[in-house]
């Protein structure tokens, strides 16, 4: 009986240190990790919060050089990179769904309190591999056009991951970077399946396709949600799962996704159109030349003659490690 009450009182003072050390009572929900109760976001109104989810195997490549520029070009941008990884190795993160849904969740919860008490704020989510799987999760929870823009590098979901969902949560639809060279996402295709749980290319291999649920009557409406940038020798690097994330490249294709006003979709215009140049704010306009964002690659309808081959594209061969 003794041992048990200094069991217990041991239980006990345990409780209190976390309990002070955190400022909250311990709790594995990741609702209310993300934000405790009473958290008020109200002095982000008017400001453009980028809720970066970076990649596998604890990589801060994305959320490290996105800081880095917002810093150097005086972007005003509020950055907060959630942290999700378990295992610092990129295989074994990049098939963690637990932390995926759990990342994704604590996601949600940040960007929902952020429109609630920042209505004029500018919420991007941003997501690199499985990070992107993350990132598209938390879209699916979120109310309709809870953020701007959602912002895909390489990501690790299958080519034909339904969109839908995210697209509603979205005021902008989705921008997506992919690269034929992306040799990682071949091989974890090919030998751990996607992100999500799927096998067959992913799309920040091939790009997304059509998912065989959507109607022929819907897929020009589909389509102009979604604005994809495929890997071409005018980006810097060779093509590789990291080429989207290397500063320069950053700088000149992904800074300027958030200086542009939300894109409005139009059922009866052409599948995408493409995204007008907007120059950053100052004093980086006295700067070098204004940056450019290369032409979207459309997503053409499926032919009439819906078949799965149809939609997968063709496989590619081994490729040597490139960034």
């Amino acid at each position: 009986m003794r041992q048990l009450s200094i069991w217990l009182v041991g239980l006990a003072m345990f409780g209190l240190v976390e309990r002070s050390a955190l400022g909250q009572a311990p709790t594995d929900d990741p609702r209310r990790a993300a934000a405790p109760p009473g958290t008020s976001f109200s002095n982000l109104d008017g400001r453009k919060v980028v809720l970066v989810v970076n990649g596998a195997g604890d990589s801060r490549a994305l959320s490290d050089h996105l800081t880095e520029l917002n810093e150097d070009h005086n972007l005003r941008l509020v950055i907060h990179a959630v942290n999700w990884s378990q295992h610092e190795a990129r295989v074994a993160d990049y098939v963690d769904h637990r932390a995926h849904l759990n990342a994704a969740t604590k996601l949600a919860v940040i960007a929902k309190q952020v429109r609630r008490d920042a209505h004029g704020a500018d919420i991007y989510l941003v997501g690199h591999d499985a990070g992107a799987r993350i990132a598209l999760v938390a879209a699916e929870m979120l109310p309709e056009r809870t953020v701007n823009r959602i912002i895909l590098i390489a990501p690790g979901v299958s080519s034909n991951y339904d969109l839908r969902p995210a697209f509603r949560a979205s005021r902008s639809g989705i921008d997506s970077f992919w690269s034929p060279e992306d040799d990682f996402l071949e091989r974890m295709s090919e030998v751990r399946g996607n992100a999500d749980g799927t096998k067959g290319p992913a799309a920040g291999r091939i790009g997304f396709r059509t998912p065989l649920g959507v109607e022929l009557k819907d897929v020009r409406a589909y389509c102009c949600n979604i604005r994809q940038y495929r890997y071409s020798d005018a980006v810097a690097g060779a093509g590789g799962h990291y080429t989207w994330l290397l500063k320069i490249t950053m700088k000149r294709f992904g800074v300027p996704l958030f200086c542009q006003p939300d894109i409005v979709c139009q059922v009866g215009a052409p599948p995408v159109a493409p995204v007008v140049p907007t120059p950053l704010p100052p004093p980086y306009p006295q700067g070098p030349a204004p940056m450019t964002l290369p032409l979207p690659v459309p997503m053409t309808p499926p032919p009439a003659e819906l078949t799965p081959a149809s939609l997968v594209g063709p496989r590619f061969s081994s490729l040597k490690a490139r960034r």
